[in-house]
Parts: structure tokens; sequence; C-alpha cells
């Protein structure tokens, strides 16, 4: 089975987009296979976590040997020692069967997705351990077969848009780029991803229609490991522009370019993070963003540690500074803020101290919280 879609995207593509429309035609029909087994698909992705693919087709030969077809029921039965043994660590092994303990008793109904938009899917995924918003894309994508998804989290469409555009792509950018494309949005990653793939042979298109890239030198990249997977960081070095989790192997993401004293000093306060200490004042951070966006996240650097406070709160706080905010813009820049951590949106929750979505997937938040022990009551008041 292979994802629909034909002439009218391709067309469509093409019209909004002069550049996309050259990709289209010198790449053609790009057939993508689905793997419909929604359930399959995502403990294949669990398996796959900080792996090579190699590694992971090899692991996931062994437990399909073992159980003979993995299905919820097999795999929650299954022993979890010897489900190490096939070359699992422990936290991978309970992400899976905690997994397949959901769906098989209907906690995580599977079958119901189908009938539900995208960022509700995304959201029930996300919060089930091990399992984040880019694989929650991924399963809309290949799994569910939506037509409208680009995600921010897949590295290799940002280098597609990198190419294609002669400049790698701002959240803001990504934003407009991802209207222009709506509403198949799915068609166009299959083109960025095959471009970023080096399969559009001689392309040199954005050279003609783009700004010059920055100079290599500016971007930097390191990461850290911590308890909850590879956290990528970005320094132009002089500033943190980037912290986010990494879903896929490091070895598929950017190379680590050479070390500064900001990844030093994100690396120190991460430690003592995790830790379980407050760490104190973070490194200098520099996000990109809108002004309100910039607002909004200068809010979330006031929310202390081991505290909550609420959409409504930082609503609150904003206007008493003259500017216009609801709780909901403030959630659409709470989830757009790119630096994880330090600048601490898991620490922001809704109405009533319920627990929201996290873009890291909220089994990550709720690790987090217990991490600092965070207290629900009473929320703290940024105004």
């Amino acid at each position: 089975m292979f994802f629909p879609y034909g002439d009218k995207e391709m067309v469509w593509l093409s019209r909004r987009d002069a550049r996309m429309g050259r990709l289209i035609g010198r790449v053609g029909k790009i057939r993508q296979e689905l793997q419909p087994d929604l359930f399959q698909n995502l403990a294949f992705n669990i398996v796959g976590q900080q792996i090579s693919m190699a590694a992971q087709r090899t692991v996931w030969g062994r437990l399909e040997q073992m159980l003979g077809s993995v299905t919820p029921q097999a795999l929650a039965r299954a022993d979890s020692q010897a489900l190490r043994q096939l070359g699992m660590n422990g936290r991978k092994v309970e992400y899976l069967q905690q997994l397949a303990q959901n769906a098989a008793s209907g906690r995580l109904d599977l079958g119901a997705l189908s009938g539900l938009p995208d960022e509700e899917i995304v959201q029930i995924l996300s919060a089930q351990k091990g399992v984040g918003v880019w694989t929650a894309e991924m399963m809309l994508i290949f799994s569910l077969g939506r037509p409208d998804v680009l995600s921010w989290g897949d590295l290799g469409i940002r280098r597609g848009m990198e190419m294609l555009y002669g400049r790698a792509p701002t959240r803001q950018d990504f934003e407009r780029y991802r209207k222009r494309y709506s509403p198949y949005g799915t068609t166009a990653s299959f083109y960025l991803w095959e471009l970023a793939g080096g399969k559009a042979e001689g392309w040199r298109e954005a050279a003609r229609f783009s700004r010059p890239p920055r100079p290599a030198a500016q971007s930097r990249f390191g990461w850290y490991d911590s308890p909850l997977g590879p956290l990528l960081l970005e320094s132009d070095g002089r500033a943190l522009k980037r912290l986010e989790f990494w879903e896929g192997e490091k070895a598929e993401g950017p190379a680590p370019g050479e070390d500064c004293e900001v990844f030093r000093q994100a690396r120190r306060w991460l430690d003592e993070y995790f830790a379980g200490k407050d760490p104190g004042r973070p490194p200098l951070l520099e996000p990109e963003g809108s002004d309100f966006q910039k607002a909004v996240w200068h809010q979330l650097a006031r929310i202390p540690y081991g505290r909550l406070t609420s959409y409504g709160e930082i609503a609150r706080a904003l206007r008493a500074e003259g500017r216009s905010a609801s709780p909901r813009a403030v959630g659409g820049a709470v989830g757009k803020n790119h630096i994880g951590l330090m600048l601490p949106c898991h620490r922001v929750v809704g109405a009533g101290g319920k627990l929201t979505g996290f873009s890291a997937g909220m089994w990550r938040k709720e690790f987090l919280l217990e991490l600092e022990k965070s207290c629900r009551e009473p929320l703290y008041p940024l105004a």
C-alpha cells in the first residue's frame, strides 16, 4: 500500500511555490509505502531509538522470531528479562510493554484514532512513554496516511528546506512554509526528504533564487545524554539557540561541531538539573521567534525551579505589561519554544493545574515535574 497522492497535489504545490514546483518536476512521482499496522509501527520506532538502523532491524527481527507476531497481547505477556536479552535496555523494554499493555487493555484505543484530528492524535500518542511528537507525526504519515503533516522535529525536512531555499529555516520560516504547502504538507515532506537525501541529482536551484546561506561556522551543534534520551544543542558560539530532545539516532542528526564555552556551561547546568538540584542561572539564551513569542518565553524564564504556573497566569503577566494576550495565544507560543528545560515550558499547566500537551511527550513532562517535585497548588503568579 502506497501513500495516495497524484497530479492534483503536485500541480497545487507547484503553483503555490515555484521552487517546490521545479523540485517536483525533477523528481517526479514518489511511491511512498505505508505501514498500516499502527501498533507495530510505534513499537518499531521505540526499538530504534538511539541505535543505528541496522541494529534496529536486527533487534526487530529477533523480536518477531521470539513472539511470532508483534501484537499488543504477545508483547504484554513477554518476559521482560527475555526482551532485554534481545538487545534492548530496561527502559526501552518498559516503554514497549507499557505501550502493549495500554493497547491490549483498551486504555489506548488505536483503532479509534483514525476518526480523530491530527492534533488530538499527536496529543494521545505523545502521552505514551517512549513516544514523542516527532514519532506521533510520523505515525500520522506512514500509518494513517494523513495529507497535511510537516514536522519541525524532522531534520531531513529542515535540511531539504535549507537546500531548496538557500538558508536554514528559522521556526518562523518553517511555519510560513507549512501554511504555503497546506493542505498537502505530507506530499511536500516527501519531496523535501528526497532533496535532503541526495535523490534530486544536480539540484542547484536554490543558489539562484535565495540569499546565500549563513557561514557554517555560525551554527555549532553538540549533544547531551540525558536520562530521557539525547538532547541536541545548537549555538552560534556566543549563546544557546536550541536545546531539544532528539528522537532518532545521533548518527542521523547534525555532526557535533567545535566545542565552545556555551556548550560546557549548558552541560554543567544539565548535570546539576538531572541530579535533582536547582541548577540556577543557565547560559546566555537567544531563541529565534516573534516578539510575542519572545515575550512569552521571557515569562517562562521567570518560573522558579519546582513551581508551576498556567497559561492564564502568563497571559495576565503579559497584559500587565501592556500586551494583548490570551491563554490560547500563550499556549501557541509555549509550543514553539525550542530551548527546553532552561526555558521551562514543562512547568506550565492548564486551568486548575491540569497537565496539558508537551512537545517532547507527556511522559517526559511527568518525569521532569517529578524530578523537581513540583507543587500543583497553588500556581505561581507571574503578574
